[in-house]
């Protein structure tokens, strides 16, 4: 699976929580980029996240995540 590939799905995930349809995400992408994305919103979604690709991060990794590039590398570190 490629970085492209993550991103792909993790912003599909963004739509599903967020119920947006029109949510564009980019590697560079944070929480004042995207309406809606808050900290709320933010362990929704890595919770999903999680549930997708049959993964689990701890409370440090989560921390440590800046943005969609970060959540697209430590996916693809846990799945490969």
């Amino acid at each position: 699976m490629t970085k492209e590939d993550v991103l792909i799905q993790i912003q599909d995930i963004f739509k599903l929580v967020l119920k947006k349809v029109d949510v564009a995400l980019t590697e560079h992408s944070t929480f004042g980029d995207v309406a809606g994305w808050d900290s709320l919103n933010h362990m929704i979604i890595m919770s999903e996240i999680e549930k997708h690709f049959k993964i689990k991060f701890n409370f440090r990794e989560v921390l440590k995540l800046k943005n969609i590039g970060d959540v697209c590398n430590a996916v693809l570190a846990k799945i490969e």
